[in-house]
């Protein structure tokens, strides 16, 4: 898959704590204080697992985005996010509305990319929370669904 128009894919930061329970299915949803609304149906979430991982584990299918006052973020979407109200609550702390990233299709990946790999071939740095995913990145990754043709 690849930008096209309004077609964007994503790459996301997530704890490796969380990124466990995405890999396992028990977490469907990822909750961000920002995140953009303009994403097209399918697009691609890669998934970095941060510290001590530091590599792009997998993918998802994005099913969807809702951006909503956080009681009902949390009424929506808090149990599929997999955390306690404690840490939901401050996380958000000082904004009025939270994002929930609707991931389906979560796959693993055979082999990891690390951040090395990536900041050596292209001067990757991880976001703190999300970017764009570039182009040059697409070859690198060994799942099919996301291999750049040739």
């Amino acid at each position: 898959m690849t930008e096209s128009g309004n077609k964007r894919d994503f790459l996301v930061s997530i704890r490796p704590t969380h990124v466990e329970k995405i890999v396992e299915g028990q977490k469907t949803v990822e909750l961000r204080r920002r995140f953009s609304e303009d994403v097209a149906p399918g697009a691609i979430l890669l998934i970095y697992s941060t510290s001590p991982t530091q590599a792009i584990v997998g993918s998802a299918t994005i099913s969807g985005v809702c951006r909503l006052p956080l009681a009902e973020l949390w009424e929506r979407h808090g149990a599929a996010a997999c955390i306690d109200r404690e840490t939901f609550d401050g996380y958000f702390s000082g904004v009025d509305e939270g994002y929930a990233i609707l991931l389906e299709d979560v796959k693993p990946f055979a082999r990891q990319v690390s951040a090395a790999a990536l900041k050596k071939q292209f001067g990757f740095v991880p976001p703190q929370s999300f970017m764009y995913l570039r182009q040059e990145y697409y070859p690198l990754l060994s799942h099919e669904r996301i291999q750049a043709t040739h």
